[in-house]
Order: C-alpha cells, then sequence, then structure tokens
C-alpha cells in the first residue's frame, strides 16, 4: 500500500541546528508510515518556485512544526499558505513567541487559518503558549501541548570525566550583535579561571552556519577550541561532553538539557523562560550584556535532575504518538 506523502513545511535546508533536528525528529517517529518530503525549494523568498507551488497538490497532507511560528507581528509566506488548507493540516510543536499582543493583523490571519476544517491538530510546545493560542487565536479543534519535540529524539552517548571540565559556548551571527560578545568574553574567561577547557560550538552549518563560523573564530582565542561540524550528532555529542554550555541559540539548551547538562541561556526570550520555569533552574537564564553574567559560572556545576530529563522525553513521545493518532485517523491507517 502507497505511503500517505506529507509535505514537511519548516526551516529546513538553510543549516540552523534546532531546526535540522525536528527533520531527524520528524522521520525518527513518522517516516514508517509515511513519505516526508520538504515543500519548499529555495532558501530565498518566496522559498517556492513555480512547479513547487504546483507540486503542492501531490501532497496527501502538510505538517508544519517548530520555532516560535506564531508571531502575533508578521505571517510567514514559507509557514502559513492557504493552498496547504487543501489537504489535512497538522501542527506540531510550535510556540509564540509574544504572549502581549493580543490584536493583529496577523493574529486575525491564525484565527481564520486554524479555524479552517483542514487544520486536523494543533500540538504547542509549552504550556504557557498554549493557554495564548486558545484565547487569542481561538482554534476549531481542541489543542495539546508537550515539550519541544527534539526532546524525544535518540541521541548518541557520550563519555564525561568528571575531572575534566568543559565550557561549551555557543554564538550567533547577528548584525545587532556584532561588537557586543564582551560579557561573554569576561564569563569565559572567569570559566578559565576556574579550570574549564573552552570548547565554542558552532550549532550552524550550510548558509547558517558560515556566519556562525565566522562570529566564533573571531571571539576564540589560541588556547580555545572551535568545533565545526554539519553532523547533527557529532553536534549533539559536543553539547553532551560539556559540563556547562553558554548558550545564544535555544536547541543547544534542549540538546544540553537531554545529556542533562546544564545550559546557561544568554538571550531571555519567551520559550527560554518557559523552559527554565519548567526545569526550575531560574539560575540558568541569563543574557549575553548583563555585566553579572560571569558570576553565573560555578566552580562545579549542578547537572539537570536525570528524573526531569526522563520526564522531557517521556512526554515528547507523547506528543508524536499524540500527532500520529490524528494523522492515522485521518489517513485510515
Amino acid at each position: 500500500m502507497r505511503k500517505p506523502k506529507i509535505g514537511l513545511v519548516g526551516y529546513f535546508g538553510w543549516g540552523n541546528y534546532g531546526d535540522e533536528l525536528f527533520m531527524r525528529v520528524h522521520n525518527q517517529f513518522l517516516s514508517e508510515r509515511y513519505d516526508l518530503e520538504v515543500v519548499h525549494d529555495s532558501l530565498d523568498e518566496p522559498y517556492f518556485s513555480t512547479s513547487a507551488i504546483e507540486g503542492l497538490k501531490d501532497f496527501d497532507g502538510f505538517l508544519i512544526g517548530g520555532g516560535d511560528l506564531v508571531n502575533p507581528n508578521a505571517v510567514s509566506s514559507l509557514y502559513w499558505r492557504n493552498e496547504y488548507l487543501e489537504k489535512p493540516v497538522f501542527v506540531h510543536g510550535i510556540g509564540c513567541p509574544n504572549l502581549k499582543v493580543k490584536q493583529s493583523k496577523a493574529l486575525s490571519f491564525f484565527h481564520g487559518f486554524f479555524s479552517h476544517p483542514s487544520v486536523k491538530h494543533i500540538c504547542l510546545r509549552d504550556v504557557e503558549s498554549k493557554q495564548y493560542f486558545d484565547s487569542v487565536i481561538n482554534p476549531a479543534v481542541e489543542t495539546v501541548t508537550y515539550p519541544d519535540s527534539v526532546f524525544a529524539m535518540n541521541i548518541p552517548t557520550v563519555s564525561r570525566k568528571i575531572s575534566d571540565k568543559v565550557l561549551g559556548v555557543v554564538l550567533r551571527s547577528h548584525k545587532s550583535l556584532v561588537g557586543e560578545y564582551e560579557q561573554v568574553r569576561k564569563a569565559v574567561d572567569e570559566a578559565k579561571s576556574l579550570g574549564y577547557r573552552v570548547r565554542i560550538i558552532v550549532a550552524a552549518f550550510g548558509k547558517l552556519g558560515e556566519g556562525d563560523l565566522a562570529v566564533s573564530n573571531e571571539f576564540s582565542r589560541d588556547d580555545e577550541e572551535v568545533f565545526y561540524s554539519d553532523d547533527l550528532m557529532e553536534l549533539s555529542k559536543a553539547l553532551g561532553e560539556c559540563s556547562l554550555v553558554l548558550s545564544m541559540k535555544f536547541h543547544a539548551l534542549v540538546v544540553g538539557t537531554m545529556y542533562g547538562v546544564p545550559v546557561i541561556q544568554m538571550s531571555s526570550t519567551q520559550k527560554n523562560r518557559n523552559l527554565f520555569r519548567y526545569l526550575q533552574r531560574p539560575d540558568l537564564l541569563g543574557n549575553y550584556h548583563d555585566e553579572d553574567l560571569f558570576r553565573k559560572v560555578p566552580p562545579v556545576p549542578a547537572p539537570i535532575h536525570s528524573l526531569l530529563v526522563r520526564k522531557l522525553r517521556r512526554d515528547s513521545e507523547h506528543g508524536y504518538h499524540s500527532l500520529l493518532d490524528s494523522m492515522n485517523k485521518v489517513f485510515g491507517l
């Protein structure tokens, strides 16, 4: 019997660590019953060639997921197209980046999109996003909430020596951040004075990785390792081998947590605050320009509790079971 063909709608192909992990975990849970294929064919706007737009009709359904996709200030032409609504749509693992805006043109669009009968499944990444989404978007179907999809991914094992303290540092390139890693350098130097070895990890490859690698090389000192790879599992292992991580990227926090590694997040976004609230680790929430950032580096880092790690994985797996139940019901599998 032919497998239903599902179009994957996401930020795939640019080389962003977290988004490429979404692709991997989608395949881990869904590829046995469904053929999965990315819908866009360009990394530049408008993301779709004429043939790719025409090809949308050949999919049996669409899976939209990953990231802060319900942005009250903008509607992405990659993630949200009316053409998707011509087939069953499943939305999984999304978040809401701004919980303060209650009315906007974008939110009106999202209300219309999520009220359409083609939308069969909606899973939010955290309870805060779900509460906002239910009250502001008011979708036609009942939503569910499960932890970030990547928590369900199979990860390679690593070996860590307690005596070998490694500080991982994950930076990102952005025009607003040029020359503004002064406090991060101060924190890294503090870690070195406490006996940490420094590994600067480039959590991107391809188009995005070029900029992140340049920033990492510029930031590093001669005695500091710069780790770059286009292998997602090698990147994950590089994080898992650390004792502590300073990160500008959310999915370094997710993967670090999966390994029990405490990750000091240097961007105080909504998704970071929500996850640290769940983990009961407010000590790990920081900011890259905080003058007291160096004080967050402990002589002996406290790992993420193993019971929490197991619960996050189990709950995220349940999220995929919920998604599969919805898909199987629609396609009669």
